[in-house]
This record gives structure tokens, sequence and C-alpha cells, in this order.
């Protein structure tokens, strides 16, 4: 619950009736604080941080008539209305002020950092917008992804960077290091598959830091923040994105290549088969999991005891049955193993 203070200031206007004149909106600022029983605001600020208590928004309307309603909204940097507060209808003419907070000790509200906005309306409609920043007071020393991290190395020693895996690839690792955190903040992550989704798997919340400075953070203790062989990732060839926010506010955004090479090409070290998908073929019980048993491409046989062999995820199978309906050419290509970690279908 946001807290919403009113004072009515019935003062003439040098003998007229407020009625006659519309309202107007005489002063509007933003504070640290609400303002006092003589509606006078605190100092005037024009940006707050992420860990700012208290943000307040004051506005002083002339010339109210009974009845009129005055609203005050808070825009996001997304422009998603984080806080709305309605005022009750005015009781009587006069001049009155209003104080809005998005964050106060009663009812803290964390802000992202960015542009936020706030819109004062009269009546339902917009009388006034104030635009301010939101920061963050950390910041960003250094961050990556990386195949592994070295064993009993410190938590802040910078591993090598990687920006390319296979899909034979055990794991990715996030390494990142901050400056300037406070006790409580929590970092998290949001992993995102080359077509856009969210990848739930890939996607993980740190342990809230226990106390004020620097930091470095690091896969998990089940290996990396990313299984990718034997697992759905493998079946994604392409580039994968992952952001890393602080509190809801976005830290950094970096991308990482499974598969396939930044330009497209088919992994290196692996051997292909290409041509028209000749056959799919499903047993009833891997058909639940949409695995295939045995595949043909191009006259080249994939079966458990050939070098190469039916696809293990989903995904691929489900590609090659749409390659083989549709008539469409694929490549395909294996490991040592035989075990497929590229496809690609051709118009």
């Amino acid at each position: 619950m946001h807290t919403i203070r009113v004072f009515p200031l019935l003062l003439g206007l040098l003998g007229f009736a407020a009625q006659a004149f519309p309202a107007t909106v005489a002063q509007s600022q933003l504070s640290k604080g609400p303002s006092d029983d003589s509606c006078t605001p605190p100092a005037a600020v024009k940006s707050f941080t992420t860990t700012d208590p208290e943000i307040w928004a004051f506005f002083l309307v002339q010339q109210g008539k009974a009845g009129e309603v005055a609203k005050i909204e808070w825009f996001d940097p997304n422009g998603k209305a984080a806080v709305t507060d309605s005022f009750d209808p005015l009781d009587s003419a006069g001049t009155y002020c209003f104080d809005s907070s998005l964050s106060n000790a009663q009812a803290p509200y964390t802000p992202v950092a960015g542009k936020w906005t706030v819109r004062i309306s009269w009546n339902s409609v917009a009388a006034q917008t104030i635009s301010f920043d939101v920061t963050a007071p950390w910041t960003v020393s250094s961050y990556m992804v990386t195949k592994s991290i070295p064993a009993g190395a410190p938590a802040c020693t910078a591993p090598t960077p990687a920006t390319s895996f296979l899909t034979t690839d055990k794991e990715a690792y996030l390494w990142f290091s901050m400056q300037g955190l406070k006790s409580g903040m929590v970092a998290s992550n949001e992993t995102y598959a080359p077509d856009g989704s969210f990848y739930d798997a890939g996607s993980w919340q740190w342990n809230p830091v226990s106390a004020d400075g620097d930091w470095c953070f690091t896969g998990f203790s089940d290996g990396g923040f990313l299984q990718i062989a034997g697992t759905d990732a493998a079946a994604k060839p392409g580039k994968w994105t992952v952001k890393v926010l602080v509190d809801g506010s976005v830290a950094f955004t970096t991308t990482f290549n499974i598969g396939a090479s930044s330009g497209g090409d088919t992994p290196q070290g692996t051997k292909c088969v290409s041509g028209q998908v000749d056959y799919v073929i499903f047993s009833h019980q891997n058909k639940v999991g949409g695995l295939a048993d045995e595949v043909s491409i191009g006259g080249t046989k994939l079966c458990a005891t050939c070098q190469l062999k039916p696809p293990v995820y989903g995904d691929f199978a489900a590609k090659l049955e749409i390659a083989r309906t549709e008539g469409l050419s694929v490549d395909a290509c294996y490991d040592a193993l035989g075990t497929m970690n590229f496809l690609r279908l051709k118009q």
C-alpha cells in the first residue's frame, strides 16, 4: 500500500471565486520524502538509485473544484505502470497539494534501473509528466561465458572466455565480477534459446550477497549454468543469449554459440551427411518422447549399430520428419561417437 497525503489550502485569489478558472498544476517535483503539514516538500531531486528507500512525487494544484479527481502513475523503463495512486474527489474548491510514493519505509519498492516517468492526471486528462533516472549503485567489472572454471582457483580468478560450444560439450559456465554491491542484493540470469524463447533450465538465481563490497559469481554447485550434451540445449544450435540482472535491473547481456559457428557453418571436427530424408522410423515406446529409432538421409542409414546414430533429441527427430514430409534436403553432422550434433534444413 502506498502513502497518499492531500492538504487543502483554501485560498482566495484576488477576490475571484476559485470555480471561475480551470485547475492548474502550479508546482511539481520529485523528492526523497513527503511534504510537511504546511504542504512544503523536501529538496527537489532529479534522479534516484535502486537502493533509495524513499521516492516521492509532489504536486500542487490551484483553482481545484469540488468533485475533481487527481491521479499519479509511475511508469517503469518498459512503459509499464508500476504504481498508480488515485485520489478521492475534492470535497471543496481551492488549492490542494498531493504526495505519492513509489517507495517508502512502510511500503518499500526496489525500482529497476533506467528512465522512469511520473504522469499527473486531472479528471483523467494528463496534466504533466516528469521523467527521471534510476541508476544502480554497482558496476560490472568483467564478465564472460567459459567452458570450465579452474579447480581450486579463487572465485575472482577470471577463467578463459569462450564464445562457441559444440553440442557434445558438457556444459557452459557463466562468470562475472561486480563492484559496489550492497548486502542482500540478488543476482540472477535469464537464458534465451536461438529462437528467442526463455530457457528455464539455463536460468538461475544466486543467494543474496552477505555483505557490502565487490563480488564474483560463477557456475552452480551442480555444474555450469547451462548443461549442453544430452539435453534439449544440444538440439537448439545457434546463437544463445544470457542476461544477468541484479535485483531485477539488467547488469549486462552476452551471447554465445552452440553447434554452429557464428557464421552459420557446420561444426568443426565433425562428419556430415547431406540429402533428402528417406524415412524416419519410431518405435511405440520412443514415439512418446519424439525419439527416432532409425533414420535414412540420402541413402545413409542411421541406426543403433551404424556409424551415424539416430538423433537422441526430440527436436532433431521432429525436424527430420518435417523435412521428409515436405521433401526438403538436410545437412546432418555427427561426432566421433556418431552422435548427431547439427541439423540444418535446406529450402
